[in-house]
């Protein structure tokens, strides 16, 4: 190669590499929310509200891709702008319930910049739907680019369907934080789905009160829980804001709470170490937890995740960081399980 060609070949591999390095640093954390929907008012940032590049925006005939009737996108799903709402089969993600608006608030809190996938699949009183549209609801995740799956509910009965689709997201490179379950019992003895599919992808988290004692609702498991949060009394948002409820805040306590919060870490270290390798995520998140001498016997690594120990430099030593009191709040309700079966 001649010496002013070289010179220009390497301005342009420069500029490339450039282009790279910025564009992951410029990388957007997507977070799919499979639960009971969202009230969008409550996101204390709406523009985190992940939106689909291709339902944005105005079509051929200038009507606006978000509500104009079409699959424009050819996903299969109709004006998905924000996610889909697969109880129902249309795009409406307003939640109804509550513990989607909860959930969302958490992972929000905990990661201000993590991109919000809304996937309700919640149908009260039909356990089989609800579990037909789990597995929609992560197929989907799959299929639109969701680097972490929260997914705070779950039951004791393991499906194949489900399995197949967290296998793909495994195979896809997609961490899946599940809730271990509010039944008190050991997932050892009586797994809890999808907590307990032994897949490399998925992080069981059981939940603490703020002392970091493992609650007495909360299941456990030396082999099966992989680790636990803050779950207890946690102020959250809440739909309906002067509709009755009289406030947009309320407490929830499960391991529902706890699985948020470690998805909003996890969303957290993708977002600083640049990286969305699950494997790599998942590694930072069990070893930078605190360890608690009353989770042995009863967490696999008897760790507790604390957000400043997560997203410290992976070389650091610091053993203790200070802790934030609970603060006293009017209960609304307490965590809840969608049951499969």
């Amino acid at each position: 190669m001649k010496p002013k060609n070289f010179f220009f070949f390497l301005i342009a591999l420069t500029s490339w590499m450039y282009f790279q390095i910025a564009r992951a640093d410029d990388k957007q954390i997507i977070v799919a929310v499979i639960d009971t929907g969202l009230d969008a008012k409550t996101l204390s940032d709406p523009s985190k509200l992940w939106q689909n590049p291709q339902e944005t925006g105005l079509d051929k005939n200038g009507l606006d891709r978000a509500t104009n009737g079409i699959d424009d996108d050819k996903n299969g799903f109709i004006d998905d702008v924000n996610g889909y709402n697969f109880a129902s089969s249309n795009n409406k993600i307003t939640d109804q319930h509550g513990h989607g608006t909860h959930v969302t608030g958490i992972i929000q809190k905990h990661s201000p910049n993590a991109r919000l996938m809304i996937l309700k699949y919640y149908q009260p009183n039909s356990p089989q739907k609800n579990l037909d549209n789990t597995t929609l609801a992560i197929r989907y995740a799959v299929k639109m680019g969701a680097h972490i799956i929260n997914y705070s509910g779950g039951g004791q009965s393991p499906d194949q369907k489900e399995f197949l689709a967290l296998k793909e997201a495994e195979a896809k490179g997609i961490l899946v934080i599940a809730a271990s379950g509010n039944e008190g019992y050991n997932n050892d003895l009586q797994g809890f789905y999808p907590a307990s599919y032994k897949l490399k992808n998925i992080v069981s988290v059981g939940s603490t009160d703020g002392r970091g004692q493992l609650l007495s609702s909360s299941n456990y498991g030396e082999r099966s829980v992989d680790i636990a949060a803050e779950g207890e009394n946690i102020i959250s948002n809440l739909p309906g804001a002067g509709s009755g409820l009289g406030s947009r805040k309320g407490i929830m306590t499960g391991t529902s709470q706890a699985a948020a919060f470690v998805s909003g870490v996890a969303s957290r270290i993708m977002e600083q170490f640049k990286t969305s390798n699950f494997n790599e995520v998942k590694e930072q998140l069990l070893a930078s937890g605190a360890f608690k001498s009353n989770l042995s016997g009863r967490i696999k690594t008897s760790r507790q995740i604390e957000l400043d120990r997560a997203i410290a430099s992976r070389d650091s030593n610091r053993d203790a960081f200070d802790r934030i009191s609970p603060t006293s709040y009017n209960v609304f309700e307490n965590d809840f399980i969608y049951k499969h079966q």
